[in-house]
């Protein structure tokens, strides 16, 4: 998505062109971009001119947004290290203080302004 919004193009984008640029491997590639459009965050088109890109304005979309629709929400809402039990309450299972774990309670929500990706990322030097 990056590579993407740097490229600052209207139109669709070949995943193997993608690939290329990136060294991705295309099937690689193929199903993230498949989770994004499936989120409404890409759109994608079949074919020899065929390819993705964004469904909505860059700007609009977040780091959040991207995190949820390729690995889901669990990461804002279950222990990120799988640990059960790791709740609200103290003592976490991850912690040796007695304390409610720090790294859930750091991911429990996105910070209220997450950067957009224009916002967010540089210009590549291949772009």
């Amino acid at each position: 998505m990056l590579y993407l919004a740097a490229l600052n193009h209207d139109g669709y984008v070949s995943i193997r062109e993608i690939g290329e640029r990136l060294n991705i491997s295309v099937p690689f590639l193929t199903k993230i971009f498949q989770k994004l459009t499936q989120a409404g965050l890409m759109q994608s088109l079949r074919g020899p001119s065929g390819g993705v890109m964004f469904a909505r304005s860059p700007e609009e979309i977040t780091l959040f947004d991207v995190i949820v629709a390729i690995d889901g929400p669990d990461l804002f809402t279950e222990c990120v290290l799988g640990l059960p039990g790791c709740g609200e309450a103290p003592p976490a299972p991850c912690t040796t203080t007695g304390k409610k774990c720090a790294i859930r309670s750091a991911t429990s929500s996105p910070p209220p302004h997450w950067p957009t990706w224009p916002a967010a990322c540089r210009k590549p030097a291949f772009a």
